[in-house]
């Protein structure tokens, strides 16, 4: 759409009803998508779904990739005639999705295998979503005179991010207090401003020139791009956009599991990443908006591109400090005794080197210690043998949800209350004496002394259970993984795996010190404290003896918090230069095909995240190899969007 409007006044572009308009598209249109990146990753990984099994669920989010093949019908046909064609289908649109987000949290995925009804539902949102999108796109494409597209698309994609507050943060905080039933549905219900919008505002004049055949709005979309570039620019035009996000679109695809892994809890990522987030984008797309206006948009594309790349490398800085979460392959494979010869080498080395650090800085010991215990123990099996199973008088789901999150408390909780004692004995010999088998559970005691010159030799008993040991996966494992977990039913055994078993390991999930176990000395403190206050209590009860690093919740806000300004900014720009470059005859067509693209990284390569932080070797190098695929988008910069070129030509308004 080519408008021959004055250029506006700096106030009366920030200041009119069409970007007023821009907030409830960017709020309605990220709602349904932020739920699937935030909230549904969250929701699997209290439900105990693989970490692998999670990265797949990316793959329901493929109607985005394929929207542009449904996107002449859009075009072509009002679904609801007296709404018009642009306002029926997100009124249509918006009904589906309040149903089939409050379904969601309705589904049960407790069983083992593959959720699969949950990837069911995941995909129809995914479909409505992009339906909806579609119908937004075109709407704000057609109420924007092209010297307000930078702002008014700066101005949607920050109302877009805003809406990423309610799953990303509103709902995990309210996913530590209710049944994630009831979490949906409150999700659910704000799509209704979306709805609202729909009723209120009048469909655009242009959006009345429908194309007069299904076979126009099919075709003549694709013939007039392709025939306005040619056919090597508009590669390179395709190519910029699918590659302009790459990066921080994989970066982000597991954002909400990494922050667990790194060891905040629900409420402190909903509070603490979500908000600086949220601000950081707001800010960041308000002024890009503005800074559009003087810039243009082929400028802001490159300067903005820069601090979203940047960003990504906060990412790498946090896993980096975070703990390691793969044991060394050398160690797949040993007795028991070596095993604990080589694990308590190990920690008391590493608690040795850093003790006089160390020694003022409570937090930071117990980091260390945390990082280098939890390779070797299953926190979740012991955590599970210190859990009272008696009813509190709270529901059955509330249980259940509870004792969902519990190993991650109970992790926290054990750390903070060993660590001390992990120093206090950095310097000590320990000398392994023998090992027994338990024929009824396979398990393993390894009996150790630990002495000292002058002091009183300790007897520490290690319980060992053998688990599969963590190893880099190859594309056909992760196949057979996912088959696997698809073939098997919630009441019959595992599957056998479809190839050769992996080796195993040991994994300590118990530790008796001169006759007193650890899980013993909790199962009882749990169990009075769960009589007098019921599993709510002793779970809040938990939390509060957990004490709160402000410097490691900082430094979680400021990575957070830049990323998502790199992002709004570079999200707007991408959004700004593909509305500009649309043809007014085919608007939903066209951007449907150039967001299809953004989203095709979104959906299928982020499918991949899981694996690649497992093969990779955890989080650090994963982040490593984002920064590197943010490169490329940049460099087709020199093609597609040149510095000096200020207002590249418009398309015709001549269909």
């Amino acid at each position: 759409m080519n408008q021959t409007t004055p250029a506006p006044s700096l106030l009366r572009a920030i200041f009119n009803r069409r970007m007023l308009v821009c907030v409830f598209t960017g709020f309605a249109s990220g709602m349904p998508l932020y739920l699937l990146l935030n909230l549904v990753p969250a929701w699997l990984k209290s439900g105990n779904v693989p970490l692998t099994l999670i990265g797949l669920f990316a793959l329901a989010q493929f109607p985005f990739t394929w929207k542009f093949l449904w996107a002449p019908l859009l075009d072509r046909y009002s679904i609801v005639p007296w709404m018009g064609r642009r306002r029926s289908w997100m009124f249509v649109a918006q009904i589906g999705l309040i149903a089939a987000v409050a379904w969601l949290g309705q589904v049960d995925i407790s069983g083992a295998g593959f959720p699969w009804q949950a990837f069911a539902l995941a995909a129809v949102i995914a479909f409505l979503s992009a339906t909806l999108d579609i119908a937004l796109d075109a709407f704000r494409r057609e109420i924007l005179p092209d010297e307000e597209l930078g702002l008014g698309n700066a101005i949607h994609v920050n109302a877009y991010r805003v809406a990423s507050l309610v799953p990303g943060s509103l709902s995990l905080i309210l996913a530590d207090k209710l049944p994630w039933g009831e979490v949906f549905a409150i999700t659910a219900a704000f799509m209704l401003p979306g709805l609202a919008m729909s009723l209120l505002v009048k469909e655009p004049a242009v959006a009345k020139n429908a194309p007069r055949t299904l076979r126009a709005a099919v075709v003549e979309p694709f013939v007039e791009f392709f025939g306005r570039h040619g056919l090597k620019s508009a590669l390179l035009v395709l190519a910029f956009i699918f590659l302009y996000k790459l990066g921080d679109s994989l970066c982000t695809a597991l954002a909400t599991p990494f922050y667990l892994d790194v060891g905040f809890s629900m409420t402190e990522i909903g509070i603490v990443a979500k908000n600086a987030g949220l601000w950081a984008s707001v800010l960041g797309g308000i002024l890009g908006g503005i800074w559009m206006i003087r810039l243009g948009i082929n400028r802001a594309l490159w300067l903005f591109a820069i601090p979203q790349a940047v960003s990504i490398l906060g990412f790498a800085a946090l896993a980096w400090m975070g703990p390691p979460s793969v044991m060394p392959k050398e160690y797949a494979g040993l007795p028991p005794e070596m095993f604990v010869e080589a694990v308590t080498r190990d920690v008391l080395a590493t608690a040795c080197a850093n003790k006089t650090m160390l020694a003022d800085n409570e937090k930071n010991a117990r980091t260390l210690i945390d990082n280098s215990v939890r390779r070797y123990v299953n926190f979740g099996r012991m955590a599970g043998q210190t859990l009272h199973s008696g009813s509190d008088g709270a529901s059955v789901e509330a249980q259940k949800d509870l004792q969902k999150k519990f190993p991650d408390l109970f992790h926290a909780f054990l750390i903070q209350d060993q660590a001390a004692t992990v120093f206090q004995h950095c310097d000590w010999q320990v000398d392994v004496l023998s090992s027994r088998i338990h024929p009824e559970t396979q398990e393993v005691t390894v009996s150790t002394m630990m002495r000292r010159s002058g002091e009183q030799a300790i007897a520490v008993d290690y319980l060992l259970a053998q688990e599969k040991a963590r190893e880099p996966q190859s594309w056909r494992k992760l196949w057979n993984t996912f088959r696997s977990a698809q073939n098997s039913d919630a009441d019959a055994p595992a599957q056998p795996p479809l190839e050769a078993p992996q080796k195993q390991t040991w994994k300590v999930s118990d530790i008796t010190v001169d006759g007193q176990s650890l899980t013993g000395h909790y199962r009882a403190l749990f169990a009075e404290k769960q009589r007098d206050t019921g599993m709510e209590g002793l779970t809040a009860w938990m939390k509060g003896q957990i004490k709160t690093d402000f410097g490691a919740l900082l430094m979680l806000a400021l990575v957070v918090g830049f990323e998502a300004l790199g992002v709004g900014l570079g999200s707007a720009a991408l959004i700004a230069f593909m509305a500009r470059t649309t043809h007014p005859a085919y608007i939903a067509t066209q951007f449907a095909l150039f967001s299809s693209l953004t989203a095709v990284p979104r959906t299928f390569i982020n499918a991949s995240a899981g694996w690649l932080v497992e093969g990779m070797g955890g989080w650090l190098g994963f982040f490593w190899l984002c920064f590197a695929l943010a490169i490329p988008g940049m460099l087709l910069l020199f093609k597609v969007a040149p510095w000096n070129e200020k207002k590249p030509p418009a398309p015709s308004g001549d269909a």
